[in-house]
């Protein structure tokens, strides 16, 4: 499947279970992937509107913490679990470190008001601490082993999140 994150399951945000350090090594290895298969898939062309909230996005992500860039991607790695931003649908995506689970998923922690937006979750280990409160937080999201998001294939509606999300403008 293309990691394109337009219409597929393509992971937005990733939450790693651990400090910045081990956030960090997955951006690296994350970034080096990204970029070998862009000489393979090349991330399609963006809109002027896509091209400038990247941008904006980019910069954002550099004041909280570590970016890679390539031709077709961006990595962002944050040093603590706190500012999250969704960024645009291009190759884009921002790494958590999660040292503190609980702090994560309170009501005031960093995932507050996300929940109705996460459509699939991806889990490394289904058992850890970290995957128990993701899932919690989003029971209606469509869970998967990491890598196996379109696995069995899509057979119908994978979108499940909140009517009030598909009820404001612009947002169908």
């Amino acid at each position: 499947m293309i990691f394109d994150q337009r219409g597929c399951l393509s992971p937005r945000i990733v939450f790693v279970e651990g400090g910045a350090g081990r956030a960090r090594s997955l951006g690296a290895r994350l970034a080096t992937s990204l970029a070998r298969w862009q000489d393979l898939v090349p991330r399609g062309a963006l809109d002027p509107d896509t091209s400038s909230e990247l941008a904006r996005w980019t910069r954002t992500q550099e004041a909280l913490g570590d970016v890679a860039t390539g031709p077709g991607h961006v990595v962002a790695v944050l040093d603590e679990p706190g500012g999250l931003g969704l960024g645009p649908a291009a190759r884009a995506v921002l790494i958590v470190p999660s040292p503190d689970v609980a702090a994560l998923v309170t009501p005031a922690g960093a995932l507050a008001g996300l929940a109705p937006f996460v459509a699939a979750l991806g889990r490394d280990d289904p058992t850890s601490p970290l995957a128990a409160a993701l899932a919690a937080l989003a029971p209606g999201a469509r869970t998967a082993a990491l890598g196996q998001m379109q696995h069995p294939p899509l057979d119908g509606p994978v979108d499940r999140r909140s009517a009030h999300f598909h009820a404001r403008p612009g947002l169908d």
